[in-house]
This record gives structure tokens, sequence and C-alpha cells, in this order.
């Protein structure tokens, strides 16, 4: 069931979607592209990665990464499969509500979320269902801003860190 505050969400990328990269460059070059590459280096076998927006991330796995990307926003995902149309790795998009993963219990070893849990209505219940779609001893890779008020280079958020690995 989607909320209307959830609609308005994603009507908002989905306007934004198109100028998103070239509006966020100044932040990604300064701040953000760094954090980008040391989480997607760590990602191994099947990854989801959860609010794929634009794909920034998408050119930083590795070539051994079979790649499941997930959004909200109809738009932001078709910027990101123009994008992976210009690679040769396969990845399957899905539109999806990161509190509501459209995947199956235990699906992948990875599970990718950069600066987008701060946009999700209910942070907790979008970590919990990333470890909820995590295979026994995969990992959470988050990466968002600094969350008490200092600058916003990137650090692993704090509900992030509670979870980094399943048991």
């Amino acid at each position: 069931m989607t909320t209307a505050r959830e609609a308005r969400l994603r009507r908002h990328w989905d306007e934004e979607a198109e100028g998103f990269d070239r509006h966020i460059a100044p932040l990604e070059r300064r701040f953000l592209a760094a954090s980008r590459e040391w989480v997607a280096d760590r990602a191994r076998g099947d990854v989801l990665e959860v609010a794929v927006g634009t794909g920034l991330n998408l050119p930083h796995y590795r070539d051994d990464v079979r790649l499941t990307a997930v959004d909200l926003s109809h738009g932001m995902l078709d910027v990101a499969r123009q994008k992976a149309g210009a690679s040769e790795r396969p990845i399957a998009f899905a539109v999806g509500d990161g509190q509501r993963l459209p995947f199956q219990d235990r699906s992948f070893d990875a599970v990718v979320c950069t600066f987008s849990l701060c946009g999700f209505i209910d942070h907790e219940r979008g970590v919990s269902e990333m470890a909820r779609v995590l295979r026994p001893g995969g990992t959470i890779l988050p990466a968002g801003p600094r969350t008490s008020g200092g600058p916003p280079w990137p650090r692993p958020s704090r509900a992030g860190r509670r979870c980094r690995s399943r048991p």
C-alpha cells in the first residue's frame, strides 16, 4: 500500500531524475565519490543496491558482482538503466520501496545503500528490510551523511552500524 507521503516522494524523485546528477555534481566530487568507490568495492556475490537512484554507484562495482538495483522512483531507475546500458554488466532493476523490499528472505550476499537512508520515512524499518533479505554471513554496506549535525562527508549511518553483518 502506498501512502500519500510515499506517492509525493515518488513524484518528487521522478521529477528530479533527469537533472539530479548535474545538481549533485559538486557535492559528489568533493564528498561522495570516494565513499561510493569504497562501499561498492566491498560488495561481493549477489548484491542488492537499495535506493539506487540514478546509478552513481554502478561504475564502482567489481566485475564479478551480480547486481540487483531497486528504487522507489521510475524516473531515477530510467536514468540508472541508461547508465547500465553503456556497460556490459547485466543488472536487474526493480521498482520498490526500501521499507518493503520485493525480495525473498536471505536473497543477497550484500546490501548497499548510499546516501539514501536519510530519505526513508522509517529508517529502522529500512534497515530491518535490508537485514531480512541478507544471507547469513552477508554484509550491509551503508554510507550516509553525519547525523550529528557535522559536515556532510560520509560515514556509515548509525542504523546501518547496528547490523553490518547478519550472523
